[in-house]
Order: C-alpha cells, then structure tokens, then sequence
C-alpha cells in the first residue's frame, strides 16, 4: 500500500470539503428562507414558526463555523438570539444582515 502525500491528502481533504459544502448548499438556503419567512411575519409570528427561525439560526452558526465562515457565524447567531427574544424587537438592519448571510453563503467557495 502506498502511503498519500501531504499535498495529495490536502487535495483529497479539499475536494471532500467542496463536496460537503455543497451538498449542504441546499439546505443551508432552506434555512435562509426560514428566517426570511419569519423575518416577513414579524408583526404575527406564531412561536411554532419562532422556533423553526431560532433553530435555523443556530443550525446555521454551527454549520458555518464548520467551514470556517466566521462572519456567516456571527450573522446567525445573532439571528438566533433575535428569535429567543418574547417580543421581538423588529430592526430594520435585520433584513439587510438576512441579504448579507444569503450572499455570503451563495458566494462561498470551499
């Protein structure tokens, strides 16, 4: 058996990356939309639907930080803390951050 070199095993490590991420791609969007959904329904947001926002946050920090998207991270989190809030408290930079995390995951390449 041959052993792999480092440059070989980083290339493979690479690769296997990209293709997480963008097997992941689909439902990181998804989770995008969530908070869009909630972010749109503010004013009459059932906490069924709070909660499903909340947790797309926090799904998203930790899966971003996996890819080393540090800002994505800190955008979710603090979408995450925005939706643990009883009653939210609307922004009206909520919608531009939203815009910021989309294209920063849209953009990104592994």
């Amino acid at each position: 058996m041959s052993s792999m070199s480092p440059m070989d095993a980083q290339a493979l490590l690479r690769q296997k990356l990209s293709w997480l991420w963008l097997n992941r791609l689909p439902l990181l969007l998804e989770r995008v939309a969530t908070i869009q959904s909630a972010l749109n329904e503010l004013d009459n947001l059932s906490p069924d639907k709070q909660e499903a926002a909340r947790s797309a946050a926090h799904n998203l920090a930790g899966v971003l930080g996996t890819f080393g998207l540090k800002e994505g991270t800190e955008i979710a989190r603090r979408f995450e803390a925005v939706f643990t809030e009883n009653p939210i408290s609307p922004s009206p930079t909520l919608q531009i951050q939203l815009d910021s995390l989309r294209a920063l995951i849209e953009s990104h390449q592994p």
